[in-house]
């Protein structure tokens, strides 16, 4: 027998951007999305879904290039960055109410106040998750996306542009409310 519920998800993902030589300082976002989620008898499922994390701010940076090192501490309008994300996952059942999963990702971010262009990202996510009842569950998963960009900065008059690699992790927290059962 399969099983087959959708559910809206509530998500805060905690982390920070990367890029090349540079670590850029952020706050947690809250998010949005929906997800399908099937389970068959034997303990596997899968599940697939769509979300969105709402945008946050990029507070400070700090690098090196070119052997310059630098800190930066950003004024209004700082940058911010938000994530649309499609991801699917193979699910494992040890228990009725724990499970066990882990997949990958495409995720497109939306950068502002900066110069630093993102293309859409591939990564993976694993996590843990509980049912709290038959129509909650809740959700920990560390989350990793790459990103190719391209950046163009001024630091101590002298023009950079950086074409590399923009790396983001972090943690995400989903609250899950399941709408639609189907058994």
């Amino acid at each position: 027998m399969i099983s087959i519920c959708t559910s809206i998800r509530i998500t805060y993902l905690f982390g920070n951007i990367y890029k090349y030589k540079e670590d850029e300082n952020t706050e947690g976002a809250f998010g949005v999305g929906l997800e399908i989620f099937m389970r068959n008898s034997n303990q596997f499922g899968a599940k697939i879904g769509a979300s969105y994390e709402f945008s946050r701010e990029i507070d400070s940076a700090s690098g090196s290039i070119d052997g310059v090192t630098y800190n930066a501490i950003y004024s209004e309008p700082k940058p911010t960055f938000s994530f649309y994300t499609l991801f699917g996952d193979i699910v494992f059942f040890p228990t009725n109410e724990l499970y066990l999963f882990g997949g990958l990702h495409l995720a497109k971010t939306q950068i502002k106040n900066t110069t630093i262009k993102a293309d859409a990202g591939i990564g993976i996510q694993l996590g843990f998750g509980a049912f709290l009842n038959e129509r909650f569950s809740l959700d920990i998963e560390y989350r990793a996306t790459n990103y190719d960009f391209t950046s163009s900065e001024v630091i101590s008059g002298v023009s950079y542009t950086q074409i590399g690699e923009l790396y983001f992790q972090g943690v995400l927290i989903s609250g899950k409310f399941f709408f639609e059962i189907d058994k």
